[in-house]
């Protein structure tokens, strides 16, 4: 396994990040982290594909037909191709939009910044899916590096809380990373990227997470600035402009000015191309904030094994980790939304209506947001009869790892549920939920994501195109050319 030592003592840290980035090449990748990372590419791609026809999609294909561009990059759902730059940025956007995406530690998605960024650079340049791993892999490595460098779950005498200031730039700076690597940027051009992030990313901005009810158009995260400030900053490095290359190592600094205190920049560079954090995303099965898998698994399992159906269900409290409880979208779930391209968003967080889809034994995917489905008042009576309160295990737990873990973030979220049905009242729990990566029975396997590729693409890719992707992806090492090779799949606009 590759460790990577400086060439000198004198390097910043956005240079020692950029000499790691160049200089990891593929064949350093362990396996397991190649073979994990093809899984969350696919994974990404069912999370583009299931919203290429959603109505905010359409919405950002009208900016993009606005924008214009050459035509260098496939988009979800679009019919024609964009620039690199627009078509990252839109699918950054997509990719996140069932809110299906991998999440890091319970608290953050972005490894679909680098596969927007590193599929729309592979298309452009005719780079090879080894290229394009690498990218990945290497980009959500630094992502998840600045991720854990900043603090924003905390607990205050025993209370979970959020930071109130808040900025995603983490996720710009290994997307930058990932489409460097794709397009070739030396050590020198590599850094000034990282500095140009560094410099422009979108803001801090102060989310009220906790009380929040009503979600902008692009939920907690601006995926689409952030990715678009990825390819600007690559791009500008490429023709040489410079950064400042010191903002990772000033105090008050990058970190800082994304709104966090108390930060731990050691994180950023300890045991590079020794510890692959890659491995330490999971995978959502639903299409639903993270914070609903393991209740709504739990609530599948017992369905299934005690015979019941939606109808039997009398009630049902489900127990919460505190960081979703200390969000009143969950401890205080609305009973319906106005129609509008944000209501499936705000159906995403709403567990009563999640854990009626399930009850429902609808087929996890975009069909859960239809209209159809979203006005129908059997899905309502269900929810009506599912209540949230605070786990207390759990909130013991995370005020444990998130003061003394060495990541400083929570691993376990856990299904706890007490359901009534046909008048017996049971206690039904897991302790990790379906594609946490720690545990081996809910570490993501191929044949998981797959399943969840055909679910998410049915009716909006053939039957033929779906066989084809998964087995791209799952081969994706061995393409020469993803443009020829991947890409032209993806096609979801005709």
């Amino acid at each position: 396994m590759m460790s990577v030592t400086t060439t000198g003592t004198d390097l910043t840290t956005t240079q020692r990040l950029a000499e790691f980035a160049v200089r990891t090449r593929f064949e350093d990748l362990p396996e397991d982290v190649v073979d994990y990372t093809k899984l969350l590419i696919l994974d990404s791609l069912a999370c583009g594909v299931g919203a290429s026809r959603m109505e905010r999609t359409r919405m950002s294909h009208r900016v993009l037909e606005r924008l214009g561009g050459p035509e260098e990059a496939t988009v979800f759902g679009l019919g024609r191709k964009v620039s690199a730059t627009s078509a990252a940025a839109a699918n950054a956007e997509i990719m996140n939009l069932l809110d299906a995406d991998d999440t890091f530690f319970n608290s953050a998605h972005f490894v679909i910044m680098n596969v927007a960024a590193a599929l729309a650079e592979a298309e452009r340049t005719g780079a090879s899916g080894a290229e394009m791993i690498r990218a990945v892999a290497v980009g959500f490595d630094l992502s998840a590096r600045v991720n854990l460098a900043s603090s924003f779950m905390a607990f205050e005498d025993g209370q979970f809380r959020w930071s109130q200031m808040f900025g995603s730039g983490y996720a710009s700076i290994g997307a930058a990373v990932s489409a460097g690597i794709v397009g070739g940027l030396d050590e020198r051009q590599m850094a000034n990227a990282l500095a140009l992030v560094a410099g422009t990313a979108p803001t801090a901005r102060n989310t009220n997470t906790a009380e929040r009810t009503e979600i902008a158009s692009y939920k907690w995260a601006p995926n689409y600035h952030l990715a678009h400030c990825a390819m600007t900053a690559a791009l500008m490095a490429e023709v040489g402009y410079e950064g400042e290359h010191d903002l990772f190592d000033l105090s008050p600094g990058f970190i800082e000015a994304q709104g966090f205190v108390g930060v731990d920049v050691t994180p950023l560079t300890e045991a590079l191309g020794e510890q692959w954090w890659i491995l330490d995303s999971a995978v959502k099965y639903f299409p639903a904030c993270r914070y609903t898998t393991a209740p709504a698994a739990v609530l599948q399992s017992y369905l299934r094994e005690h015979g019941l159906a939606a109808e039997d269900i009398e009630h049902i409290e489900v127990r919460l980790n505190p960081a979703a409880y200390a969000m009143t979208v969950f401890s205080e779930p609305e009973r319906n939304f106005v129609a509008d391209h944000r209501a499936p968003m705000k159906a995403q967080f709403n567990i009563p209506y999640v854990l009626a889809q399930v009850a429902l034994g609808r087929t996890p995917g975009p069909d859960w947001y239809s209209d159809e489905a979203m006005r129908d008042p059997r899905a309502w009576k269900i929810a009506e009869r599912i209540t949230t309160a605070p786990d207390p295990s759990l909130a013991e737990e995370w005020n444990a790892q998130i003061n003394d873990s060495p990541e400083g973030r929570p691993r376990r979220t856990r299904g706890s549920l007490t359901i009534r049905a046909r008048g017996q009242e049971l206690v039904a729990e897991s302790d990790y939920a379906p594609g946490d990566p720690w545990s081996p029975e809910t570490r993501p396997t191929w044949n998981d994501v797959a399943t969840k590729f055909r679910n998410f693409a049915a009716g909006l890719l053939s039957e033929s195109k779906i066989e084809q992707v998964i087995a791209v992806v799952r081969t994706l090492d061995s393409a020469d050319d993803v443009a020829r090779s991947l890409a032209p799949l993806l096609g979801c606009g005709d």
